[in-house]
């Protein structure tokens, strides 16, 4: 896709014995549009799991219409600190190192923990 697409990011982290662990994809649009409407991110991990069991993870705004908008999306394969703190880095590096101002996420530990590594100096809330 990417003969297709040179604006299109994505990533593979793969364990030692080069096994899948982590995906994420942000195409052209997404990076474009996060450059706008990027200030507020949410992140959400509540979307069903694949066959091969791995959490969607989303990464998504609202723009000028409130339309929703998709600024990046994963797959991971565990819910926990350390492919958070992947996610997040992959994102931001996607984004040029553009931090949101806010994000929203729901109260998990692991991702309130990769947060507090990643996103220095922005606030984060509770999605209720």
């Amino acid at each position: 896709m990417r003969e297709f697409n040179k604006d299109l990011f994505y990533e593979i982290d793969l364990d030692e014995d080069f096994d899948v662990q982590n995906i994420f994809r942000a195409d052209a649009c997404s990076r474009s549009t996060c450059e706008y409407f990027g200030d507020v991110v949410a992140f959400d991990t509540t979307y069903l799991t694949n066959k091969y069991d791995m959490p969607f993870a989303l990464f998504f705004g609202v723009n000028h219409h409130l339309q929703s908008i998709i600024l990046g999306c994963g797959l991971l394969s565990a819910e926990d600190t350390r492919s958070f703190t992947w996610l997040f880095e992959t994102w931001l590096r996607c984004m040029s190192l553009r931090a949101p101002m806010e994000i929203v996420i729901d109260q998990c530990k692991a991702m309130q923990n990769a947060i507090e590594v990643v996103f220095l100096n922005i606030r984060h809330m509770w999605c209720l």
